[in-house]
């Protein structure tokens, strides 16, 4: 029995496997897709693959002895032995050009719709990967659950909670329901075909497509169940099943609006931000302003003393002892107490001793 391995996908594992699927696949889809595939780097491509399989291409003859390929003159001539390194490192060459010719569609994703065009299953008319399958089955059941609970006389797309339940209310929501349904599996069925079209689909991100379909959903009932519109509202215009579809075809408006909601419930308990910190600096401006005020007043009842004792011809000791006191009031020699000062700029400056004493004195002169 003969032994063959097909070049295109081989079996075994390791990096240089992996890199000859993915270079031949490349390949085929380059040159079927019409792109500009240098003919030395399919040969570089073919010599690699007769390399790699060749230990596979040794099948036994119809007695059971596997052949010879020992040279049949006494005396060989030395062939050249290539390292075990060589073919990767000309693999990894050939597939850097490869996935520059092919771009922006990734290896993996070739490589995939390769391998899934070879598998024979009876679904893979629903699609060319297992996820587009199965949105297509959700997208089908979606469907048609709308058409069975549209066909019952009790459902009329309005739900009442306050005048309706049992069965009738039921059946209302799951109408609802199925509706959001279609709209996450439109959706979802849109960008992963845009994906698959570009071939840059990557399957690690299939979680994140059944996480989408069940924020749809919830997304589609919240807006059109729990979310209250108010009569003026756009809104207002479309039906039950309409939100629920637009609820479930955009999760992050859904999202959005719900954030929107909890900032205004938060504004009515704290207000707004903008109103918390106007309000803050209103009370600090306030603050400055009594504070400057009581310094003025004491600066000032300090020089009506001062020109009280200048006017009873007080000594020149009693006047320089007073000018001192208001000298340490307005630069306290306690460092702790900075309310003593002024605090604005456009506070008065405390007086030069040395040019207010004679202005004193020349103001209402004194007699011995």
């Amino acid at each position: 029995m003969k032994h063959s391995i097909t070049p295109t996908l081989a079996d075994e594992s390791g990096l240089e496997n992996q890199l000859l699927n993915e270079c031949q696949a490349m390949t085929k889809y380059a040159l079927t897709s019409g792109m500009k595939v240098p003919s030395t780097l399919v040969e570089k491509l073919a010599t690699c693959t007769a390399q790699i399989l060749k230990p596979y291409d040794a099948s036994p003859h119809e007695d059971g002895h596997t052949p010879s390929f020992e040279p049949e003159s006494p005396v060989a001539l030395p062939t050249p032995q290539k390292r075990p390194g060589d073919n990767a490192n000309a693999l990894v060459k050939i597939h850097g050009q490869l996935t520059a010719i092919v771009a922006p569609a990734t290896p993996r994703t070739i490589l995939l719709l390769a391998e899934e065009a070879e598998k024979k299953s009876f679904w893979r008319f629903l699609g060319p990967v297992p996820l587009v399958r199965g949105l297509m089955v959700l997208a089908i059941l979606s469907i048609a659950a709308l058409v069975g609970t549209s066909l019952c006389e009790q459902v009329d797309g309005k739900v009442d909670w306050a005048h309706e339940s049992g069965w009738h209310l039921l059946l209302e929501e799951l109408f609802v329901l199925s509706a959001a349904a279609i709209g996450v599996s439109f959706y979802s069925l849109f960008q992963v075909n845009r994906y698959i079209a570009e071939g840059t689909y990557d399957p690690k991100y299939n979680a994140s497509y059944s996480i989408r379909f069940v924020l749809g959903m919830v997304s589609g009932m919240i807006l059109a169940l729990l979310i209250p519109i108010d009569n003026d509202s756009a809104l207002q215009e479309f039906s039950k099943p309409t939100l629920a579809m637009l609820g479930g075809f955009s999760v992050v408006v859904v999202y959005r609006l719900l954030k929107r909601l909890v900032d205004t419930v938060d504004s009515l308990v704290r207000g707004e931000p903008q109103d918390v910190a106007a309000a803050q600096e209103q009370t600090v401006r306030a603050h400055y302003a009594e504070q400057e005020s009581h310094n003025r007043m004491k600066f000032t009842a300090s020089l009506i003393k001062l020109q009280q004792q200048v006017s009873a011809n007080s000594s020149l000791e009693d006047v320089q002892r007073e000018l001192d006191r208001i000298l340490e009031t307005l630069i306290p020699i306690n460092e702790e107490e900075p309310s003593s000062r002024l605090t604005t700029q456009d506070s008065p400056q405390p007086p030069d001793v040395s040019t207010a004493m004679p202005v004193l004195v020349e103001r209402t002169p004194m007699t011995s």
